[in-house]
């Protein structure tokens, strides 16, 4: 019973585990805490690699495709034709100087004023913006829409056709938007229809985002820089939309031939 009772005696000492398990953790903390570090480090030399490389390749000249046909410059797409069949006939509208200054200087443009000749109040604004080396060319156009005085009332989507062309057709998003104008006869709402899409080397893209998101693979996993083609139409549709609709459908299929390069041509 003594030696029992011995055993167990309250007096004895119990060892001290906790000392020898924090012992134990302290090897496993640092090892995490290490493992945390390299892989910080990693993921931070990846980022830095992938901005210098984009840099790099930012400051090159454009090595991609061009989704339009240019000017003898090389800088410009080319002029848009002045007569459109025997129904329409076009105007050059100059590019601002407001444009100019905040644009980059390798921007090209080419755009017209197109009328009916039947009813020259029956009007299409065509225009393309093409890019350079620097991206910032072409931004979101629905900011320069509310820029200009517009309020956009709807966005949707449209595809026009390409009759002999490739299929798909021409995909593009629509404005739907009004303006409040000061007349003689007190203020009158204006609704227009503004059209765009951007051509690159090998697709057209409906959206600004798909663009960026187009153009970015290409930059990284084909080293190629395209130059973008920003197509926009514009025309009143006080007649309704879908006469307004008709009437960019006439004037693409006749400008389309004009500006855009055919399937496969590197030229």
């Amino acid at each position: 019973r003594s030696q029992i009772g011995q055993a167990v005696s309250p007096q004895s000492p119990v060892p001290d585990l906790r000392s020898s398990n924090s012992d134990l953790r302290a090897p496993r903390a640092d090892i995490g805490a290490s493992r945390a570090w390299t892989a910080a480090g990693a993921f931070v030399v990846l980022v830095m690699g992938e901005m210098l490389f984009l840099g790099h390749l930012a400051s090159l000249p454009p090595r991609g495709q061009v989704g339009v046909r240019l000017a003898a410059d090389g800088l410009n797409p080319v002029e848009l034709p002045v007569f459109l069949g025997t129904e329409w006939i076009g105007r050059r509208t100059e590019v601002t100087a407001a444009e100019r200054a905040i644009l980059p200087p390798d921007t090209g443009y080419s755009r017209k004023d197109y009328a009916a000749v039947s009813n020259s109040a029956q009007r299409v604004f065509f225009s393309i913006v093409l890019s350079g080396r620097d991206r910032s060319s072409i931004h979101r156009p629905e900011l320069c829409v509310v820029g200009q005085g517009w309020t956009i009332q709807a966005v949707s989507e449209h595809r026009f056709s390409t009759p002999g062309r490739v299929p798909g057709g021409f995909p593009a998003t629509v404005l739907h938007v009004r303006r409040e104008v000061q007349t003689p006869r007190g203020v009158v709402v204006v609704p227009q229809l503004i059209v765009y899409s951007f051509v690159g080397g090998d697709t057209i893209e409906r959206t600004y985002w798909r663009r960026l998101a187009r153009d970015a693979w290409n930059r990284v996993f084909h080293a190629r820089a395209d130059r973008w083609a920003y197509v926009l139409m514009q025309t009143d549709a006080r007649e309704g939309e879908a006469a307004a609709l008709a009437r960019m459908q006439t004037v693409l299929d006749q400008t389309r031939p004009a500006f855009e390069k055919p399937p496969g041509s590197t030229k």
